[in-house]
């Protein structure tokens, strides 16, 4: 994915705030889960063009100093980032795959908040094609 193409406006200087273009260039959001506080996690469970499902987690916060896409201030720190988010997608061939790994996952060992851990769960096990 191309920086300049998810953040077509945004100049050099203090770094986007909104990860949303980053997950829509990845593909559509089909279920996801948030931190509901100043700083947190997001899971999201996407789905691509060509079909594949992928598992996207990532933290973020409310300033430059405890968020990563709020830190870049150049493209090329953007850049790695995008490179960076899109390279950490656990990509599945089918749904079912894909709720067989958020299933079989040890949600009790990641950093993330437990409970939004098993809401993504549950959202992800009420999917269907």
């Amino acid at each position: 994915m191309e920086a300049k193409k998810v953040y077509p406006d945004w100049e050099e200087g203090y770094g986007p705030c909104d990860y949303t273009p980053i997950m829509e260039a990845l593909g559509e959001v089909v279920a996801a889960v948030e931190s509901n506080d100043y700083q947190g996690d997001t899971l999201a469970l996407l789905k691509s063009p060509e079909g594949k499902y992928g598992v996207l987690q990532f933290g973020w916060g409310s300033c430059s100093g405890c968020d990563a896409l709020q830190a870049c201030y150049t493209w090329a720190e953007l850049q790695e980032l995008c490179d960076h988010l899109e390279q950490s997608v656990q990509w599945l061939d089918t749904l079912e795959e894909a709720k067989a790994w958020v299933e079989a996952h040890d949600w009790e060992g990641a950093y993330f908040d437990t409970a939004d851990a098993h809401i993504f769960r549950d959202k992800v096990r009420g999917l269907e094609e």
